[in-house]
């Protein structure tokens, strides 16, 4: 009965602390502002190891004290009372560890938003400016992305296509048109 007795109070210890460290998480919740969010943060996470500690401690003394118990109806009342503070601190544990997490997610989300905001907003340039600016040349100019080999090669299949009357000459784009724009076709057939 002695050994009963010293654990018992021995888990009372633990819970006191448990209690304790509750009231800490608590106040650092309820306190938290964003300027110090990596202050609260680091107080929870050591809260969090402090919870989960004391709970297989307490599960180790309850496992203890029930084996010690030889009443039939003073074990049902501990399993009872090991239950409830297993339970609680399952939750309060689960609670933290969830604000935790949400909290992480959200400081890092605004970290990078600056760059989010920055890639959601490019150059307003249209797709037709862009068109143009890329095929729109003076006439003496040579275009800058021609190799002089590419250029003999285009010269010697514009010669092959004229002697080819199988082959038909290349399209040309009209720069002016838009690229996103459906043309309708001369002749529509009728769709059934």
């Amino acid at each position: 009965m002695e050994e009963i007795s010293r654990l018992q109070v021995s888990r009372r210890g633990h819970k006191a602390h448990v209690t304790k460290v509750l009231k800490k998480a608590n106040e650092v919740l309820n306190t938290e502002t964003h300027t110090d969010r990596n202050i609260a943060l680091a107080s929870l996470n050591t809260a969090l190891e402090q919870l989960t500690k004391k709970k297989d401690i307490i599960g180790e003394l309850d496992a203890k004290i029930a084996a010690e118990i030889k009443d039939p109806k003073e074990l049902e009342a501990e399993i009872f009372e090991s239950d409830e503070i297993n339970y609680d601190l399952e939750e309060n544990i689960s609670q933290i560890r969830k604000y935790i997490e949400i909290s992480s997610l959200s400081s890092h989300t605004q970290e990078l938003s600056p760059l989010a905001t920055a890639s959601s907003n490019p150059p307003q340039n249209t797709t037709q400016e862009t068109l143009q600016e890329n095929t729109t040349q003076e006439p003496s100019q040579e275009p800058m992305y021609e190799h002089p080999q590419q250029v003999a090669s285009q010269e010697n299949s514009q010669e092959h296509m004229q002697d080819n009357p199988h082959m038909s000459p290349p399209t040309t784009v009209n720069p002016n048109a838009s690229p996103f724009t459906p043309q309708s076709p001369s002749n529509p057939s009728p769709i059934n």
